[in-house]
């Protein structure tokens, strides 16, 4: 199958095929690189091997016992992708960023509107919490946080899933611990303090109601609303 992508070395751009609008960041930018590096263009000379690096990958790292990081992809050494030249939405799925200080996207040439988006893993920021002691986070903060986000990413299909930050430094203000452990207490996480459902309720007692609504707004949808 041909690569729906080509890249321009002399510019350090990565040019969409016209047409496509929807690209897999491994499938179709990384493997789609390495394919180009060693293209031979005469002799024993390749030719993405001329250029600086395109892109990087990280994958496997240990983020904590059980747990290892999935594949993240960066685009690297000035290098940016161009959507073709036409109105489109261009998405790229999968875990793509920019290195420190560079944008993804480079600007189509001509009067077109493109909206270019990167649609990431739920689960693709590991959670890195610093400070300890005078001010930090203490170690109850530490487990509310980390459990917090377990819970908000075992959701799976077209759940909305609030993200959490990928670094979290500094303090707490009253109303972010409020929050923090309003979503612990949501969850059902909470020694002593059990989530209880109905068909009709959500609570977790002295802290948050919820009504359940169901066929609301329409048949065959649920609607949770806090009431307390």
């Amino acid at each position: 199958m041909a690569d729906v992508v080509d890249f321009d070395g002399l510019n350090a751009v990565v040019l969409e095929g016209v047409g496509v609008t929807n690209l897999d960041a491994e499938a179709d930018l990384y493997s789609a690189w390495k394919r180009w590096c060693v293209l031979t263009t005469g002799g024993f000379n390749r030719e993405g091997l001329k250029y600086p690096p395109a892109l990087r990958t990280v994958a496997g790292d240990p983020i904590r016992p059980g747990k290892a990081l999935g594949a993240h992809f960066f685009i690297t050494n000035g290098w940016h992708y161009r959507p073709y030249a036409g109105d489109h939405e261009t998405v790229i799925v999968g875990n793509l960023w920019p290195e420190s200080g560079q944008v993804i996207y480079a600007g189509v040439t001509g009067s077109f509107t493109v909206l270019a988006t990167v649609e990431r893993a739920v689960d693709a920021l590991q959670l890195v919490i610093t400070g300890s002691g005078g001010g930090g986070f203490s170690t109850a903060d530490r487990t509310t946080i980390e459990e917090t986000q377990d819970a908000l990413g075992s959701y799976t299909g077209t759940a909305v899933v609030a993200a959490v930050p990928s670094v979290i430094t500094g303090t707490l203000t009253s109303e972010q611990a409020t929050q923090l452990d309003e979503l612990h207490a949501i969850q059902g996480l909470q020694t002593g303090t059990p989530l209880e459902v109905s068909e009709t309720e959500r609570r977790v007692l002295g802290k948050i109601t919820q009504t359940v609504e169901a066929d609301t707004p329409s048949s065959g949808t649920v609607r949770v609303t806090r009431t307390g």
